[in-house]
């Protein structure tokens, strides 16, 4: 990572340069309170050289070897930086710090004994900072080696001094039987990290007498016993004799994440904290105890003030995935007193197990404990899910799910159904990886045919032009006999424009114009919020001698900008009321206006409450499509098309599905409200644009029929 200061709410420009000045990466990033900081994929190397521009101010530095180590058996801390220069030095525990800054000798390393003032331990964290004379500055750090476990969660993580190695984390019982082994791969800095431990396929909780080892340390899982009082707001438990312990509350309900407090066991065992007049501790609550070893090496204990009754489910997921194409889940965590936050997992390999999954998924929340992820299929074989949520302090998972990555029928997903003025379109879409893909015209004439990506995309463009007039276009892949959907286009070359690559971007939304039969055609509709701003692509293609391009929207002209490949670009603001987009295009000094569409600033596209008629935010809303063959509403495959199924409304209530030709449903669900589904909408290439009413269940009285 690298970071700076430059001026708040400005945009900074981040360049990474090798030792001869040339570009290897750049980055940009906003001043957010005067910080910004960027990632670079890139390995930042002594001698690169990093440049920063903030709006013209240009600042540089050269980026210095720096090194530092330190030594849990003496205590000294040594390391390297430029000769006769001076740096700073920080160091930390657990529940210690020392600070302090360092003369570089002429030979360009340093020595320091912390023996009388810092006991270096086990996971001790070492930091050392180097600025030039202009107070631009390199950091480096190290991290002891050591262990640590959590009893609650059954995972152990920590640092070895083994940098990218497939090592060994052992698990034994109280009387040194070898419980479970954990295969780990260290990262470039020495940290392992096992969400779990498995033995024989079944999972294996680590528990009060186990010992943890790794290749540089070892951990014993003491025995601690704890528990939280909320009506007297304590929480007290039991240990060895005078064992040292530390206690961190954290109360999800309200949001507070208390600071870590000391407690000395007594003769006894008994320890005790009392945070009455501090804290209001509430049912939900939790806290994290910590006991740490004479070496450093640590061991958390989870003290939680109910039992764990939560759970997490997968509740949407596709039955197969297309190869290197995005996959979409949905899941909702249930049950307990405070639920926190989720996440979503994902492998090639089963971890139902170890929950050693490597992938993580983006996760978006919604209302009532409903989530949502996608992520990016391989090429082949099977995908393993799992999401995980915290509730009540418990980290819960749900059962694993299995979904195959098949080939499937292919797709063309470009161009449209509609009007193009390019008769030798590029088709692209989806299909089996490595395979052959024929496209075929009206009358099922050979048009060509490519071979699909690795990454399951085809991109063709055909060789021949296509007649005038509408034409049939259709995918076939000979070795599995699977026929793509037919695209309908009408090739109409006198046309300035193509109204099949018109593009709109509404709040990420991206879309083409459509007329009543959902085909994209000049003068048909889009719909897009009142006062959003939104962007067009416009293709401009048969004029030689372009003046420039302007966007009529109602009454107001809007600039548009010449963006290369013959597409102008552009944004402007929606009007409150039905209006019309013209593109106005100076031709040689003739200025041809060309209709685009028509803007409906429509209501439909929420949900709301039928009584009251507030909007509802974090209902579920799912798209169903008609299934001709079964002659049933089947749930859409949104994946297909890059989309979540189902979604879950935003702030203003807001869904939007883009579909291919149909006829469609949605229903929409929300805890407490009858479900709501809409009529029948046959709509295409466009946003359905439905308002849910939805009624809640205690509006409605239900009367007894009595007969006597």
């Amino acid at each position: 990572m690298k970071s700076g200061y430059g001026a708040p709410s400005s945009t900074v420009v981040v360049y990474l340069k090798d030792s001869n000045g040339y570009l290897k990466a750049s980055a940009q990033a906003t001043v957010d309170w005067g910080y910004w900081y960027v990632y670079f994929e890139e390995d930042i190397l002594p001698g690169d050289i990093l440049e920063m521009d903030n709006s013209g101010m240009v600042t540089s530095m050269t980026v210095q070897d720096l090194s530092v180590t330190a030594n849990p058996s003496t205590d000294i801390v040594s390391g390297s930086a430029p000769a006769n220069s001076w740096a700073s030095l920080y160091i930390s525990n657990y529940n210690e710090s020392y600070e302090t800054d360092l003369a570089i000798g002429a030979d360009g390393t340093f020595a320091l004994d912390l023996s009388a003032t810092f006991d270096v331990q086990h996971m001790t964290s070492v930091y050392l900072e180097w600025y030039n004379n202009e107070g631009d500055g390199v950091e480096t750090s190290y991290r002891v080696p050591g262990v640590g476990a959590y009893e609650g969660y059954d995972y152990g993580y920590g640092y070895s001094s083994l940098y990218d190695t497939l090592v060994n984390l052992d698990l034994y019982d109280a009387s040194y039987n070898l419980k479970a082994t954990a295969a780990i791969t260290t990262t470039s800095y020495g940290y392992f990290y096992t969400a779990g431990f498995c033995n024989a396929g079944a999972t294996v909780d680590v528990a009060l007498g186990d010992s943890l080892y790794s290749p540089d340390s070892s951990v014993p899982v003491v025995a601690v016993y704890k528990a939280i009082d909320v009506d007297n707001d304590v929480i007290y438990g039991s240990a060895y004799p005078y064992a040292v312990l530390y206690i961190t509350p954290r109360s999800p309900s309200n949001n507070w994440y208390w600071g870590s407090e000391q407690v000395t066991a007594d003769a006894s065992g008994v320890f005790s904290l009392n945070y009455s007049g501090m804290i209001d501790l509430q049912a939900g609550d939790y806290a994290t105890v910590t006991w740490i070893g004479s070496e450093g090496d640590r061991v958390y204990y989870l003290a939680s003030s109910v039992s764990n009754t939560g759970s997490v489910a997968i509740t949407s997921y596709p039955d197969a995935a297309r190869p290197n194409s995005s996959v979409y889940i949905g899941w909702e965590m249930s049950g307990g007193v405070q639920q926190m936050y989720s996440y979503l997992r994902w492998d090639t390999a089963s971890h139902a197990c170890d929950r050693n999954y490597r992938y993580s998924a983006g996760a978006y929340s919604g209302e009532g404990g409903q989530y949502s992820g996608s992520f990016t299929a391989p090429a082949a074989g099977t995908i393993y899910v799992s999401a995980y949520g915290y509730i009540d302090g418990y980290q819960v998972w749900s059962p694993e799910i299995a979904i195959p990555v098949e080939w499937m029928a292919p797709v063309i997903t470009n161009p449209v159904n509609g009007t193009t003025n390019d008769n030798t379109p590029t088709l692209e879409g989806f299909g089996p990886p490595g395979y052959a893909i024929e496209f075929y015209g009206t009358g099922w004439t050979y048009l060509g045919s490519t071979t699909v990506s690795a990454e399951g995309e085809f991109s063709y463009t055909l060789p021949a032009a296509l007649s005038e007039g509408e034409n049939l276009i259709a995918a076939y892949v000979p070795d599995f006999s699977l026929v793509s959907n037919t695209v309908y286009l009408t090739v109409d070359s006198s046309l300035m424009v193509d109204p099949n690559h018109i593009f709109f971007t509404d709040r990420d939304n991206r879309f083409r114009i459509h007329d009543d039969q959902g085909y994209a055609n000049l003068g048909g509709q889009i719909w897009i919020r009142p006062n959003d701003t939104a962007e067009i692509e416009l293709p401009v293609r048969t004029c030689q001698d372009m003046y420039g391009v302007t966007l009529t929207v109602g009454a107001v002209v809007y600039p548009m900008y010449y963006a290369g490949d013959e597409i102008w670009v552009g944004s402007f603001l929606l009007p409150s009321s039905n209006y019309a987009i013209i593109a106005n295009i100076n031709c040689g000094g003739t200025v041809t206006d060309i209709l685009l569409t028509y803007g409906l600033i429509d209501p439909d596209g929420y949900v709301y409450d039928a009584k009251e008629g507030w909007i509802m935010q974090g209902a579920q809303v799912t798209c169903y499509r008609y299934n001709e063959t079964t002659g049933v509403f089947e749930e859409w495959d949104a994946a297909t098309w890059d989309q979540f199924n189902p979604q879950w409304t935003d702030s203003d209530g807001y869904y939007s599905f883009v579909v291919p030709p149909g006829q469609y449903k949605v229903k929409a669900s929300n805890p407490g409200y009858i479900d709501a589904e809409s009529p029948v909408l046959t709509v295409v290439d466009a946003p359905i644009h439905f308002n849910i009413p939805m009624y809640y269940i205690s509006n409605y009285t239900y009367l007894a029929l009595v007969t006597k």
